[in-house]
């Protein structure tokens, strides 16, 4: 980009093994970048390779006394970078490849606000992961894909490119301490009507230094601002869940009744009671949890969300038929069909039914 001022971002913590070769390899790409490392107090001598580089790249550092955190770090860089046009994010243990800083700006000259280097696009690749770490990073991405409507397919990557007029815009924001900063910033993105781009890359583990990620204590942060992020709709799924508690006990209830007592096969009795657990849940929904959002003609909200509930009630039947021939109670069977088609409907209501 010509006469643009881009910046490389690289949050650091004990990286004394990586951060030589990196400046080398970044700046043989082009020396106009100017690489910017935020250290948290580095104990392995990452200091002295700071001031070492400075004197011989175009690199400039920051050492954060008595701080911990990916999330604060970035934040922290990037009000540093302010007077920068782009910014580019990535990690000093090369699991990204600097050769992908060039495709990465690249489509920010195309118009785009965020470009993301992607694992799990056409393309994109893992390599050297656990099949268990690999399981997880799927697992996270889809659960960000539904709680936070990214619409992304690596929402955690940390390897992106920032066209820095939005990071402004947003970085008032973003309150992240910890990895699931990516997440946030993916999240403001999307309600900032962002332009966002996802690009494929090879991620590869790292070979030198360790790991400064916490599996659990990184969860636990990623769910915490899930549930700051969506406050309401968080409340309207707890309202959601009670309206379909009492659907699963007209549910149960009408399966067992008609089965038990009337002598109808379970299938039969299952579908019957689907059916009446869909309209005690439309009348509670539209009267209680989306009061707020009855838009339209009653009727056309009714049939909306019969058409959505049946496309649960297949779902839910599909569980019932499945695990019970398998050998599972016909009412446990039925119990699970009805929590994944609760999920299902919650996203269907607040996306279709009671749309805003």
């Amino acid at each position: 980009m010509k006469n643009k001022r881009i910046a490389i971002l690289i949050p650091i913590y004990n990286e004394s093994k990586n951060i030589e070769n990196l400046v080398k390899k970044i700046s043989d790409i082009s020396k106009n970048y100017e690489i910017i490392f935020i250290d948290d107090d580095s104990k392995d001598g990452t200091k002295k390779i700071l001031e070492n580089l400075s004197k011989k790249h175009n690199v400039s550092y920051f050492i954060r006394k008595n701080k911990r955190g990916y999330g604060s770090a970035l934040r922290f860089g990037f009000e540093k970078t302010r007077n920068f046009d782009v910014v580019v994010t990535m990690d000093a243990d090369f699991s990204h490849n600097p050769k992908d800083i060039p495709k990465l700006i690249k489509e920010i000259e195309k118009g785009k606000d965020v470009v993301i280097g992607s694992r799990y696009i056409g393309g994109g690749k893992i390599k050297n992961w656990p099949l268990l770490r690999r399981i997880t990073s799927k697992l996270t991405n889809s659960f960000v894909r539904f709680f936070l409507d990214t619409n992304i397919k690596d929402n955690s990557a940390g390897y992106r490119a920032y066209k820095n007029k939005f990071i402004k815009k947003i970085l008032g924001d973003i309150k992240s301490e910890g990895y699931s900063i990516g997440e946030e910033i993916l999240f403001l993105a999307k309600k900032n009507q962002a332009k966002i781009s996802e690009i494929p890359v090879t991620f590869l583990d790292r070979t030198q230094g360790k790991s400064k990620a916490k599996m659990i204590k990184e969860a636990f942060g990623l769910l915490k601002m899930i549930l700051r992020l969506r406050k309401r709709d968080i409340r309207l799924f707890l309202k959601y869940c009670i309206v379909g508690l009492i659907g699963i006990a007209i549910n149960e209830g009408s399966l067992y009744f008609l089965t038990e007592n009337i002598g109808l096969h379970y299938l039969l009795s299952g579908a019957i009671a689907i059916e009446l657990s869909i309209l005690s849940n439309f009348i509670l929904n539209d009267l209680w949890t989306f009061k707020n959002n009855r838009h339209g003609h009653y009727m056309k909200r009714l049939l909306k969300f019969n058409f959505a509930r049946m496309l649960t009630a297949v779902v839910n039947f599909i569980f019932l038929f499945g695990l019970t021939y398998i050998g599972i109670n016909y009412l446990i069977s039925n119990l699970v069909g009805i929590v994944v088609a609760t999920l299902l409907g919650f996203r269907l209501s607040i996306k279709w039914v009671w749309k805003k």
